[in-house]
């Protein structure tokens, strides 16, 4: 009898408890999937296209701005694009530098290590004559503060604004400054966080350079 009244009392909690909190389990690990693009077949592909962001945020073309969804960015993979409003308003897309070596840095003019590092930026840059080129992409501050502080520096290199930090979720960025460098067909090949050195860039672009050229 005790058996017996054991055994229906294991039935009974399951029934209750057990197989209830079972199916939220479920339930809430499908959500999961779905929302990060890992369910089989769904929302992947959706997640790596490029999706304008809402409202009224487009260019005077009408063109949408903001940065591709995507799972971040990996080395070897192509580097996420996007399309945001430089300091004069004109529309930047990592897409438009193809062929030439990228310096993709993000930074904010409150940063310290970002205005320290902002030189070797400049000069790296130079006159925009060479196989590579800069893109300084700032964290969600005014236009004008940008031109100011890169006016300061005599920097002439792109340097958009990413107001809703859409191209920072797509870079998956944790801090500034982030730096990644991309070689001649828009992948993705070196990546440095904090504080960029001479010696550091010159090292990242020749191995990025390098990769870009051995690429088939």
């Amino acid at each position: 009898m005790a058996d017996q009244q054991a055994v229906a009392g294991w039935r009974k909690l399951w029934r209750a408890v057990i197989l209830p909190l079972n199916a939220i389990a479920l339930i809430v690990v499908v959500l999961w999937l779905l929302d990060t693009g890992r369910f089989p077949g769904v929302g992947g592909s959706e997640r790596n296209t490029f999706t304008p962001p809402s409202g009224d945020f487009f260019s005077t073309s009408r063109e949408p701005l903001g940065a591709e969804r995507g799972s971040g960015p990996g080395l070897g993979k192509p580097a996420p694009e996007f399309a945001l409003l430089d300091t004069g308003g004109k529309v930047v897309h990592l897409s438009d530098f193809r062929g030439k070596v990228v310096l993709l840095n993000f930074w904010a003019t409150w940063c310290a290590p970002c205005r320290k590092e902002f030189p070797e930026l400049v000069k790296t840059y130079g006159d925009g004559t060479s196989d590579v080129v800069v893109i300084g992409i700032n964290m969600q501050e005014n236009r004008d503060q940008v031109r100011q502080f890169a006016d300061e520096f005599g920097a002439d290199f792109p340097s958009p604004v990413d107001p809703k930090a859409e191209a920072a979720e797509a870079y998956r960025l944790l801090g500034i400054p982030s730096s990644y460098f991309i070689d001649q067909q828009g992948v993705l090949r070196e990546q440095h966080f904090g504080l960029l050195k001479r010696e550091i860039i010159d090292d990242k672009i020749e191995k990025t350079r390098a990769a870009g050229i051995a690429a088939p």
